[in-house]
């Protein structure tokens, strides 16, 4: 009877044990090497903890006394066999469109695409980096190229289109769809909904290595970003004792990234190879809901 079973998909400080069930089943997402005692004698509460990447659950078996298995996580894959309209004929077609869906925080790292992108590129080069964001980012880009200084006149630069705010969801839609190559440059990811979706709709993906999207992504079908482990600095907790300096970050160079970014827009052959091998792969079978809530079920039943 999964009556018995009690899900808490919960930061583990709000874990808690419940003697009404048979099965007190943790479940969430860890995206630095931590060393939080509270979460680790909290995750011990329950008898089984899930988690989305083996590279967090291989971590976090050797914190904790409970076991920790590997599910996976599921995507709507439903929404990858659509066509969504090209609602900016004049950005996506036109040019070799690398793009982000994320939140401007100091985890997701935008800065350091913003800057490698800047770095690398040219208005010589027939590249446009999209990102789409939580909010207005046009003072971050206008400082970042400010501190690079590398043109005296700005117009030099290859171009950015910025999307803060909501958009409806056809449009993310859309622009994974009429896009070329997916970055995240994240100093820690569990899994990455936007990669995994780039991933479903063919697009390379270049993304921080020995995160757990290298999960689903390795160089057959996209780039890894060389990191070094480094103690967390982020100015932008979304609680206040998460990613302190306790804890470890893999912390993506920006050369590496340069020159992810630049292979994909100049070696042709290899970016179709690896577009080429996404398609063999099948990641909607892999994101499947029902393949993934199967997973779920044969583990908790262990």
């Amino acid at each position: 009877n999964y009556y018995d079973v009690v899900l808490q998909r919960v930061l583990p400080n709000f874990f808690t044990y419940d003697g009404r069930f048979k099965k007190n089943i943790g479940m969430f997402v860890l995206e630095s090497e931590i060393n939080n005692h509270v979460w680790i004698n909290r995750c011990n509460l329950m008898d089984c903890i899930l988690m989305p990447s083996k590279k967090e659950a291989d971590y976090l078996r050797n914190k904790v006394k409970c076991p920790v298995y590997n599910i996976g996580e599921a995507l709507d894959t439903n929404a990858f066999n659509k066509t969504y309209e090209n609602f900016n004929k004049d950005v996506f077609g036109k040019y070799f469109v690398f793009y982000t869906i994320n939140e401007m925080s100091g985890r997701k790292n935008l800065s350091t695409l913003i800057r490698a992108y800047l770095s690398e590129f040219s208005y010589n080069d027939n590249t446009m980096l999209v990102i789409k964001t939580n909010r207005n980012i046009e003072e971050d880009i206008k400082q970042i190229k400010n501190i690079l200084r590398r043109f005296v006149q700005g117009q030099k630069y290859p171009t950015i289109m910025t999307i803060s705010g909501h958009i409806p969801n056809e449009h993310i839609m859309a622009i994974h769809q009429h896009s070329q190559c997916y970055v995240i440059p994240s100093l820690g990811d569990a899994f990455n909904r936007g990669a995994a979706t780039a991933l479903c709709f063919g697009n390379p993906v270049i993304a921080t290595n020995d995160t757990g999207i290298c999960d689903y992504l390795d160089e057959s079908t996209g780039w890894l970003i060389e990191s070094n482990k480094e103690p967390c600095f982020i100015s932008d907790p979304p609680i206040n004792d998460l990613y302190t300096s306790n804890e470890y970050f893999n912390v993506p160079t920006t050369y590496s990234l340069m020159k992810c970014m630049r292979e994909a827009y100049s070696n042709k052959n290899l970016y179709l190879e690896k577009r080429k091998n996404i398609k063999n792969f099948n990641y909607l079978n892999k994101f499947d809901y029902k393949n993934v809530g199967n997973k779920i079920l044969e583990t908790i039943n262990v």
